[in-house]
């Protein structure tokens, strides 16, 4: 609705951007909160600093994955299904190939953790037994320091976010203008090429006019 207003690219991403992530993070408190207020173990024993960096990082992520899906499909419709069998299917294989994964410590662990639902489960996964040895043991759970611990990969997944989301929204940038979904028009797959082209035309026609007016003089 914001595009058909003749609301811009940039301006209309940085509104939505700025709107989901204000929506999730208000979100992210009350789960939070309401977690710490029950006394459950995976948020009383875990640093916070830790569950915040987490959650923060990984929900710019999924902004971002969700601005590279909504530059892929045009329909609502297939939006939607696709959104109920990524969220539904992301948990089930969760559940039953990545907790085997985790356990038997397979080498190719850390490419599957790149995929956003599976390194969700993940982190969960470690705040989840840190949480609970610290609650057998009358310990710390999950600290910046922990971050060394042999097995531990929340280090790996905090750098994961960092990557991948600047990189899916570059992504989602490029498919939002170079595959129209009906808010506009689409440019041609090399369009960041001509500003180059036209620079370097530009400095040719400047060479032709100095040589020019040299054999004039």
């Amino acid at each position: 609705m914001m595009k058909m207003h003749g609301l811009g690219d940039g301006a209309y991403w940085i509104v939505s951007y700025t709107y989901y992530l204000i929506l999730y993070t208000a979100y992210i408190a009350v789960f939070v909160g309401l977690g710490s207020l029950a006394n459950l173990p995976i948020f009383r024993l875990n640093d916070y600093g830790v569950q915040i960096a987490f959650y923060f990082l990984y929900g710019n992520l999924q902004i971002a994955f969700a601005f590279l899906m909504s530059g892929v499909f045009g329909s609502t419709l297939t939006a939607m299904v696709f959104s109920f069998l990524w969220i539904f299917g992301g948990g089930l294989v969760s559940l039953f190939l990545m907790n085997r994964l985790i356990m038997d410590d397979a080498v190719y662990v850390k490419l599957v953790q790149l995929v956003p639902a599976f390194s969700a489960y993940r982190g969960w996964f470690e705040m989840g037994v840190y949480s609970l040895r610290a609650k057998e043991r009358s310990i710390d759970g999950l600290t910046w320091e922990s971050l060394n611990d042999d097995k531990n990969d929340m280090d790996f997944l905090l750098v994961a976010f960092v990557v991948e989301w600047p990189l899916f929204m570059m992504v989602a940038w490029y498919v939002e203008q170079v595959y129209s979904t009906g808010t506009g028009f689409n440019r041609h797959p090399f369009y960041f090429l001509q500003g180059l082209r036209k620079a370097k035309n530009t400095r040719e026609k400047q060479v032709r006019r100095w040589t020019k007016c040299s054999n004039i003089m």
